[in-house]
């Protein structure tokens, strides 16, 4: 992957990933990393409950918020970016409450296929567009946090979808410029998040394929986080298995606090070595490095966890720890 902080050139990194893996901590500390590099980042999520903000501290904020130095996030509702783009498209709120704003075109968008969601990936084309007086962009990074697996693979295809059905009028012009943005090497990278599970791991090489055959979006690179650290070298596993064979020599109180210590610490071998055995699959199958990123076990969510796994990210696991 070289160095994960030359994603940073681009205009929008893509975080996708099965739910439940960490994505949207990995997307938060890659803009605190970004910003670090004195870039202006907005963190974008899809109609949640604002999860972005309060891993920095924020609980409540306008659309487009400063969540921290450098660093602005947006949650896009589809309503309300439905709502925006008929706006823009019609000139007057009047117009839209006429025509738009009724039960036959709210059932009409809910039942239509992949309107919403082209909307949404029109508001992030949208705000890559967006420039100062100077004409430098509004912000250098876009960071998309993206729905899960399933969901996220289907919002990413559909203006490719879109685009094959309509030709003409203005979701095809806006299916035509999301897909120009997504195919642009330069501008943007899909970055994948997994953890180290078997699920988890069979979603991650499935997604992978998906994108080399269908999405067709610069590969960024393959994120596993969570991976449980290596307590114990081989010359300390050496050590405990002698002192299983000694237990038996132990007065019985101590014997009750050294077995529970051991049954501790085989534990943690053998979840670190069934990690390993993912890993090393997830790798023969994808062609791309891996980064991967320990199981914090004493941070908060947190800046300072945000800050960690940004270290991480740039010096390598093993590196650090």
């Amino acid at each position: 992957m070289g160095d994960i902080r030359d994603q940073f050139k681009r205009r929008l990194i893509i975080i996708i990933g099965k739910g439940g893996v960490g994505k949207t901590t990995i997307a938060a500390a890659l803009a605190l990393l970004a910003s670090k590099q004195g870039k202006r980042v907005l963190l974008v999520e899809m109609d949640s409950n604002k999860h972005i903000p309060k891993i920095f501290g924020k609980e409540r904020g306008s659309e487009t918020e400063p969540i921290y130095e450098n660093i602005f996030s947006i949650n896009i509702v589809p309503q309300e970016a439905r709502e925006e783009y008929f706006i823009l498209q019609l000139k007057f709120r009047k117009i839209y409450n006429l025509l738009i704003k009724n039960r036959v075109m709210d059932y009409f968008f809910k039942a239509a296929p992949g309107i919403n969601e082209l909307i949404i990936l029109g508001k992030i084309w949208y705000l890559e567009q967006q420039r100062r007086p100077s004409g430098q962009p509004f912000y250098d990074l876009i960071i998309f946090d993206s729905p899960a697996t399933g969901h996220g693979i289907s919002l990413l295809r559909v203006p490719k979808v879109v685009g094959g059905a309509v030709k003409i009028g203005p979701l095809a012009k806006i299916a035509q410029n999301i897909q120009h943005l997504l195919e642009d090497t330069k501008k943007t990278a899909l970055n994948i998040v997994t953890i180290p599970e078997e699920m988890a791991i069979n979603e991650t090489i499935e997604m992978y394929h998906t994108n080399r055959e269908i999405l067709n979006i610069a590969f960024g690179g393959m994120i596993v986080n969570r991976v449980f650290p290596e307590i114990y070298k081989k010359k300390n596993i050496s050590i405990l298995e002698g002192m299983k064979n000694y237990l038996p020599h132990i007065p019985p109180d101590g014997q009750k606090r050294i077995s529970a210590m051991l049954d501790c610490s085989e534990y943690s071998i053998k979840r670190r070595a069934l990690n390993q055995q993912y890993i090393e699959r997830l790798s023969e199958a994808v062609d791309c490095p891996l980064l991967q990123v320990p199981l914090l076990f004493n941070l908060e969510s947190d800046i300072n966890m945000l800050k960690e796994i940004g270290r991480i990210l740039v010096h390598g696991f093993e590196e650090v720890y």
